[in-house]
């Protein structure tokens, strides 16, 4: 797990940014929380797996709910330049997409068809 501790440390510092974001919708802001939780959950089991074809899943689904917790804050008209959580996302989504494609090159032999 430590291997990618530092992205890990990113992962949940955006979940504790996601957590406190203000946003007047409801709806949006449950769609963001779950996101995070999902990303984090996923990113963690990632880290803990041996199996390299069920690493590559969970961090391509991680990508997946990172990308969403971003389309969520579009939505919700977050700007880049009042949040620091689009730092912390850009950060964190340039971290997941090197991991997921080494996670390919590893363990697909360099396919990179995670859910299949």
């Amino acid at each position: 797990m430590f291997r990618n501790g530092l992205s890990y440390g990113f992962a949940q510092s955006f979940h504790r940014s996601c957590l406190i974001v203000p946003l007047n919708d409801e709806s949006k802001r449950h769609r963001l929380l779950r996101s995070a939780e999902l990303m984090l959950q996923h990113f963690s089991r990632a880290l803990r797996t041996q199996d390299l074809k069920e690493r590559s899943r969970c961090l391509f689904v991680a990508l997946q709910c990172a990308r969403d917790c971003s389309e969520t804050l579009d939505e919700a008209g977050v700007s880049a330049e009042a949040a620091p959580i689009r730092s912390e996302y850009y950060v964190l989504h340039a971290r997941l997409e090197k991991l997921c494609l080494d996670a390919a090159t590893e363990g697909e032999g360099g396919q990179l068809r995670m859910l299949g």
